[in-house]
């Protein structure tokens, strides 16, 4: 069975939990027999025009896995209705012979990628985010706040005017038909977690058909961990840094504690540089909060190995790939209440939750683990075994059989 991934971005041009996803599924899925490879997009500036041209696929691949890269001009990416991605895509497909599709993002591709893919292909869609209810993808207001989901249009037409000003409720009416074809299209949707479930069924088409899946991946070992009495209890933060990650407010509780035993170590890709530097104003220079730069998912076992807790502030989290390695390699975690994170995180079991946004109530569940950090080893005792890679392709490897009888 040829399968064909397709995603916006991927390794190694892109290091986020998705891309890393979809290189380990494929992986486990040829050891199942199958033949899967990966169509993502590279984005150029239009007056590149000369030196690389549009809409062309180039081949290559990435850890023996075929990959496919369509070029897209800057200011085509975020089209509704893309008609030269069409021209480009649909003969390439008939030529390819796929047996199935299986979308994991349509950002850059606009809602013209479902009709890329012939009607006798079946289409399986894992939801990494929520780009069919949401212009912004990720269910965060554009004047920077966690929105509840698409109640209703003058909301949304209020926050994408943040940067278009001349933007009509025509626009947004036309982009959930489309979203609506999409979802009348695909066979199957995979929602990772309860909560993306949830805003799925409440927004999207009444008659899509969707399940909830949690993803798997590989467990990260560690080599070595070593503590000596008397160390500081060593936190770690691991993500993207941008606003809804929610980095300022595990900042703002750590320089809330006039406490010495107690240090921050924070890894992660600077998605925006002016929240950043809004971060590491709050920091104030305080010599137990430390960025160690941007990281890969072959680092983390030596980061694991000298990290005591992982603290994860988000606002915002449809899954997390981010505990579940935490956990895979018996590290607790501190995380917000925001989203799927409480799906993982079971307070006083394999870790502690706070109320999202809430510094205060942070800094208590650091300063309990601070005055007795004994009490890591009881809920390193709580944690249970995240799902297999494996176990992952065999179920979605179920699923794909379904649609072809």
């Amino acid at each position: 069975m040829r399968i064909l991934h397709i995603v916006n971005d991927y390794l190694p041009n892109s290091k986020a939990g998705t891309e890393y996803y979809i290189s380990e599924l494929s992986e486990a899925q040829m050891e199942l027999g199958y033949l899967p490879s990966v169509l993502y997009t590279k984005i150029l500036e239009d007056s590149n025009v000369n030196h690389e041209p549009f809409y062309i696929i180039t081949e290559s691949e990435y850890q023996n896995i075929p990959t496919y890269v369509l070029t897209i001009p800057l200011s085509h990416k975020n089209l509704l209705y893309n008609s030269y991605l069409l021209n480009t895509l649909k003969p390439w497909m008939q030529g390819m012979d796929f047996s199935l599709v299986h979308i994991h993002s349509m950002i850059n591709y606009s809602c013209s990628l479902i009709d890329v893919i012939g009607r006798h292909i079946p289409v399986m869609f894992t939801f990494h985010d929520f780009w069919l209810l949401c212009a912004n993808a990720i269910l965060i207001h554009s004047a920077g706040k966690v929105c509840s989901g698409p109640d209703t249009l003058d909301k949304c037409v209020e926050c994408q005017r943040v940067h278009t000003d001349n933007l009509s409720s025509a626009w947004l009416i036309q982009r959930k038909n489309y979203a609506a074809k999409v979802m009348k299209r695909v066979n199957l949707g995979i929602c990772p977690s309860r909560f993306s479930l949830f805003k799925y069924k409440k927004y999207g088409e009444p008659d899509f058909k969707i399940v909830h899946e949690s993803l798997g991946m590989k467990p990260v070992s560690m080599t070595n961990f070593s503590k000596n009495n008397g160390d500081p209890v060593r936190f770690t933060y691991l993500g993207g840094i941008c606003w809804f990650k929610g980095l300022d407010v595990a900042v703002s509780a750590f320089r809330a504690l006039k406490i010495n035993n107690i240090i921050l170590n924070i890894y992660g890709h600077i998605s925006s540089t002016h929240y950043f530097e809004k971060v590491m104003e709050i920091a104030n220079g305080d010599s137990r909060i430390q960025y160690c730069g941007a990281y890969s998912k072959s680092d983390l076992g030596s980061i694991f190995e000298s990290t005591d807790c992982v603290i994860l502030p988000s606002r915002i989290e449809s899954y997390s790939f981010v505990v579940r390695e935490a956990l895979s390699a018996g590290v607790p975690v501190i995380a917000s209440n925001a989203g799927a994170l409480s799906e993982i995180v079971k307070h006083g079991k394999n870790g502690f939750l706070f109320k999202s946004g809430d510094g205060a109530d942070l800094a208590m569940n650091i300063f309990r683990v601070a005055k007795d950090p004994e009490i890591l080893l009881s809920l390193k005792s709580g944690i249970k075994p995240v799902k297999t890679i494996y176990d992952d392709a065999v179920k979605i490897g179920e699923y794909y059989r379904s649609f072809m009888k």
